[in-house]
């Protein structure tokens, strides 16, 4: 046949080179290669791995799936990564700080008003000083106590233009003690003589203790 022929001579096809050997018989696998192959290609393998073609600087597997795998993963992981991390984070930092967090509103009874962990009770009624520490200690309170500039704020515009009794109280001349015990350290002052303190429209001032007036309730908000 052709082969017989031409034996021991070498032909050349467009594009490659392919070898006949002594006895006539052609490097198949070559031949093959040459003819299927585009110009300018170049194919690489080894054995055991999927071949892959190589066209300029760009490189395609023959494997599809993992080629969109890999840029599915390359365009899109880094934004879902970020987004699921502040997620964790959210959910760490409500589970942790949140719960140590102050109450910001009280928890008081109808007709009570919320004020820094306290709950307090502007009266309708007018009474005198003790009436109105007994209706105050049937509700679980007493007659405000004051500690801060800012509550004593708070009390004189909340009570409006009526004077109110609160938890100041001397006998014959002592200093003023507050309705739970405590000594009043003078942090603000009181206007008159009496014994028994009051708020006016301004600040606070003294009476009688005899004298009706409406009154102020405090108590802390835990107690129901």
């Amino acid at each position: 046949m052709f082969c017989s022929v031409i034996r021991g001579r070498r032909m050349t096809h467009p594009g490659t080179s392919t070898t006949f050997t002594k006895d006539g018989q052609t490097n198949l696998e070559q031949v093959r290669l040459s003819v299927d192959e585009p110009v300018g290609s170049a194919i690489s393998r080894s054995p055991g791995q999927p071949q892959k073609q190589t066209e300029g600087t760009e490189e395609k597997s023959c494997w599809p799936a993992v080629d969109e795998l890999k840029a599915t993963l390359k365009i899109h992981c880094p934004k879902e990564l970020f987004f699921l991390i502040g997620i964790v984070i959210g959910v760490l930092l409500g589970k942790f700080l949140l719960p140590s967090c102050p109450s910001v509103t009280p928890l008081c009874l109808q007709d009570w008003v919320g004020y820094n962990r306290r709950c307090y009770f502007f009266s309708d009624d007018e009474g005198t000083w003790d009436t109105a520490q007994s209706n105050c200690s049937f509700h679980g309170a007493s007659l405000a106590v004051i500690d801060t500039q800012k509550e004593k704020d708070f009390l004189l515009q909340h009570k409006g233009a009526s004077d109110y009794w609160f938890g100041l109280r001397r006998i014959d001349e002592q200093p003023w003690k507050w309705t739970n015990g405590s000594d009043f350290n003078n942090w603000f002052p009181i206007g008159a003589n009496g014994p028994c303190a009051y708020l006016n429209d301004e600040a606070a001032s003294s009476t009688w203790c005899d004298t009706e007036r409406n009154w102020i309730c405090s108590r802390p908000d835990h107690i129901s």
